[in-house]
């Protein structure tokens, strides 16, 4: 199946250019995910594109508290938030900034922050939800974002400019797709109190990876980019986890 779409982009061309794009993308069954932008201080309101375009999940950034990150940008077209990172501030007091770790070129790894951070993990999230159907649809993604099934509602009730419908939370949609379409599936989820890895340094090495394969250190789930936890980290931890070859695994959003 087409992968979904992440991107980080500016407001490099008019919008009607985007959405003559987007239409036609949407419309072959993909769902497409947006960061909002990082000039909330610079730019309040601002509308970035292509987040901004319709048929777009336009995504912002929570800090470790599940505020709105400083910098990310609010407007009525946000749908969602994910966590961002904010590099400012050490929430977590584990003596680390509370960015996100991630990939800063093909082989080190870097805390960073930023709406671009909090795109791919609803990106993935609502990745996830097409592996489980793959046969969903655009428009039923966008169902479950607004009926609240992909989110904890936060800020103020309802969808609001900082958060759109809430804070990323793909353990209830995965249960309600589960329920709706009789699945036979099982799967683990992981939180701060039973998955702890760790970071040591800014740049974290392969010598790094294999502390945290060996659960040598701890650290704090929140501060890993959807892609270091999925691609370096949780085949370490998964054996005692599969069910039968079916497992499906979320993170709970915290």
């Amino acid at each position: 199946r087409d992968a979904q779409e992440s991107r980080g982009l500016g407001d490099v061309y008019k919008r009607q250019t985007y959405q003559n794009v987007i239409n036609d993308v949407y419309d072959r069954g993909i769902s497409i995910v947006s960061s909002s932008g990082n000039e909330a201080q610079e730019a309040p309101g601002f509308y970035g594109y292509p987040a901004s375009c319709n048929n777009v999940i336009s995504v912002a950034a929570t800090d470790y508290l599940r505020n709105r990150a400083y910098y990310s940008t609010y407007n009525d077209q946000v749908d969602i938030a994910a966590p961002g990172g904010d590099l400012t501030a050490d929430l977590s007091a584990d003596g680390y900034a509370d960015g996100i770790l991630a990939y800063d070129t093909n082989e080190d790894l870097s805390f960073l922050q930023g709406t671009s951070m909090a795109s791919p993990h609803a990106a993935g999230a609502i990745a996830v939800l097409y592996s489980l159907v793959p046969t969903l649809q655009p428009f039923q993604v966008d169902g479950l974002l607004a009926d609240g099934y992909l989110t904890d509602d936060v800020g103020d009730e309802g969808k609001d400019n900082e958060f759109g419908y809430g804070a990323l939370n793909l353990q209830k949609a995965v249960n309600r797709i589960i329920s709706d379409e009789g699945l036979d599936f099982t799967y683990a989820t992981v939180d701060t109190a039973t998955f702890n890895m760790g970071i040591e340094v800014n740049k974290p090495s392969q010598a790094f990876l294999e502390k945290v394969k060996n659960a040598a250190i701890p650290v704090d789930i929140r501060k890993l980019n959807a892609a270091v936890f999925l691609n370096k980290l949780l085949p370490f931890s998964i054996n005692n986890a599969m069910q039968n070859g079916h497992t499906k695994f979320s993170q709970d959003a915290a």
